[in-house]
């Protein structure tokens, strides 16, 4: 029941907002006074999913006066670990990036902990939510000066189950439009003249990109530790480098690893080119024979395309062999060279 005062005093002293730090940390004194310093070390937001601890908090709501305070004043752990993914309050002001307070944390002893260790601070729901895999793709402007048109997002667990979709259009005015290349023109142009309508949608849509990107992060979040599920789809690199310039937010929340559908078609098209032939063909079946250029629909191609790959990976006698090669080599690691 303490706990649960606390929590409620808590959340209420720190919804004041960084222009009444001072106010704030008067108050706080009062509250550590009445519910005692063992009871803050302990304290875990748990009205959403980030568990985080009051470090945390202070890092999120950017309150660097407050963190002082209660650093110096409290036996409080500058490297404590958040529940819900393991980063430290640094890591998180990095996550943010928030130099201020990276610089505070610094001066206060925050240690730069690797990243790379903090699965093993995830409970299971997490460890199990960090095999999802981020299904992206972008509709753009150009390779050269990209702006994103549209975006969408399908996030799957790791054997491909879908668990939340989304797309977004993005308003761009009618003379920007005009100024881009014939292959926009005619890909984008109306579905009467051959398009997808993508510029009819860009032209109806009231959406900036940095709604997107926010609510693109709001699905990342539900789903997906921080820095922990890897971006998948066809040439996903390019995506990739387009969210680092225009979604920076959704792309730091991104592990650093991927999964290119692209590369597997180009191993296949060397190694297996008649695996690469039966999925295209198992597609068309679907009407996935190719793709409209709409990001969903990329998607959902890209997807597919894995469903049947993976289909050929497990199947028996591929596994058989994997399982025999792997034996032959535990009997003679020479074989490796």
């Amino acid at each position: 029941m303490a706990m649960d005062q606390l929590n409620r005093e808590l959340l209420k002293l720190l919804s004041l907002g960084n222009a009444n730090q001072n106010s704030i940390i008067k108050r706080f004194d009062e509250v550590a006074k009445k519910f005692g310093t063992y009871s803050l070390v302990k304290w875990r937001d748990l009205s959403n999913n980030k568990k985080n601890s009051l470090l945390h908090e202070l890092v999120d709501r950017k309150l660097p006066d407050v963190l002082h305070h209660v650093v110096r004043n409290y036996e409080l752990d500058i490297n404590i670990r958040r529940g819900s993914d393991g980063l430290t309050p640094l890591q998180l002001a990095s996550l943010n990036k928030d130099q201020l307070m990276c610089n505070l944390l610094k001066q206060l002893g925050a240690s730069e902990i690797e990243t790379e260790d903090v699965s093993r601070w995830l409970s299971d729901e997490d460890k199990e939510k960090s095999m999802n895999i981020v299904w992206i793709d972008l509709e753009m402007t150009s390779i050269e000066e990209p702006e994103i048109l549209e975006c969408a997002v399908i996030i799957t667990d790791k054997d491909l189950r879908e668990l939340d979709r989304g797309s977004w259009v993005i308003h761009f005015d009618r003379s920007v439009l005009a100024g881009l290349g014939q292959w926009h023109q005619d890909t984008f142009a109306n579905a009467d003249k051959g398009g997808n309508d993508l510029f009819a949608d860009v032209l109806k849509s009231k959406l900036t990109r940095e709604q997107v990107e926010e609510e693109l992060l709001d699905k990342l979040q539900r789903h997906c530790p921080a820095k922990m599920c890897p971006l998948a789809g066809s040439s996903i690199h390019i995506d990739k480098q387009v969210l680092k310039l225009q979604m920076p937010k959704v792309h730091d929340y991104l592990h650093y690893r991927i999964i290119d559908v692209s590369s597997f078609q180009a191993v296949m098209r060397r190694w297996a080119p008649w695996i690469e032939m039966k999925i295209k063909k198992n597609l068309a079946k679907h009407g996935q024979e190719t793709v409209n250029h709409r990001a969903m629909d990329d998607i959902e191609w890209s997807i597919s395309f894995m469903k049947e790959f993976r289909a050929f990976l497990t199947k028996s006698k591929y596994v058989d062999l994997f399982h025999g090669l792997n034996r032959k080599i535990k009997r003679n690691p020479s074989e490796l060279r």
